[in-house]
């Protein structure tokens, strides 16, 4: 009997808690409502008003987005771009292959690889530009495309991370820029004070590669002449034209992959095509370091 009672108590209790906790909340509302109310000071009331305007916010820039996927090419190099510094190491980009795809923390594709121009500058680097596309924000009101919080414009940086290799580098184009149109150039260069062992080097039919075997540039004619140069004559007190067997001019056509920005030609390598432009060509057993444009065709 004493069990029973004390259960009968207790039940008591539950019920006149629970009739409590539904007086409280639900039949005294503005009671409760009213206690917080003049709880609350003015900070309290700045904090809530701050926390509304960042979400009305983020609901904006949430509404004037939309995510894309957009056509970039990069070139690869420093990131400061008025800092021009060493180029790409030899081995850098050895592992990017067109397909390659970059995904975020979550799983998600965010960009992939649709093409590769990597070719021999010397001085143990390379010059490297890629093609990807980048799923990206676009943001209607700013008609502009933003990529890890930052505008991707010509001139920008940009870092993507793919599986075996970090690509680092400067936007160049953007979308209705692209697909960069190549073409083939003929010019005449002249190279001068040559040794022989060099000029016997340069042969018809020569090219020069980019990475995928690609032709870059290709020798379609050579002429060398012996050296000719000037000597002081102290009978005749002037300078007199004077030849140099020990040395060789070199004069050749050469045929080169080009591509045109704005009226102007360029070569691969972004030189100038231009009369009195120098130019320098990495053959892959030779080099012709500043040899001069002296004709375009």
């Amino acid at each position: 009997m004493v069990k029973i009672a004390r259960k009968l108590k207790q039940i008591k209790k539950t019920k006149y808690s629970l009739k409590t906790f539904f007086n409280v909340f639900f039949k005294k509302p503005n009671e409760v409502i009213g206690g917080i109310i003049q709880k609350l000071n003015f900070f309290d009331y700045l904090v809530f008003v701050a926390i509304i305007l960042i979400l009305l916010l983020l609901t904006h820039n949430r509404l004037e987005r939309e995510t894309r996927w957009i056509d970039v090419r990069l070139s690869i190099e420093k990131p400061d771009w008025w800092y021009k510094g060493n180029l790409p190491a030899y081995w850098y980009g050895q592992n990017l292959q067109v397909g390659d795809i970059a995904y975020d923390s979550f799983g998600s594709k965010v960009a992939e690889i649709e093409s590769v121009d990597s070719f021999d500058l010397g001085d143990k680097g390379r010059k490297i530009y890629i093609n990807m596309k980048v799923q990206a924000d676009f943001n209607k009101s700013k008609d502009q495309y933003i990529y890890e919080f930052k505008p991707l414009v010509s001139g920008s940086s940009i870092v993507v991370n793919f599986s075996k290799t970090q690509v680092k580098g400067l936007v160049v184009a953007l979308e209705n820029q692209l697909p960069i149109k190549y073409h083939h150039k003929t010019i005449t260069i002249q190279s001068r004070w040559l040794t022989p062992e060099i000029t016997n080097a340069v042969n018809v039919g020569d090219k020069i590669f980019d990475a995928v075997g690609g032709t870059v540039a290709e020798v379609l004619s050579t002429e060398s002449t012996v050296a000719l140069g000037y000597e002081f004559s102290d009978i005749r007190a002037k300078n007199l034209p004077a030849y140099n067997p020990m040395y060789r001019h070199l004069i050749a056509t050469v045929r080169v992959k080009a591509f045109s920005v704005s009226d102007l030609e360029y070569y691969i390598d972004e030189t100038p095509l231009k009369l009195g432009q120098k130019i320098d060509l990495y053959f892959p057993n030779l080099v012709l370091k500043e040899a001069e444009i002296i004709a375009l065709d």
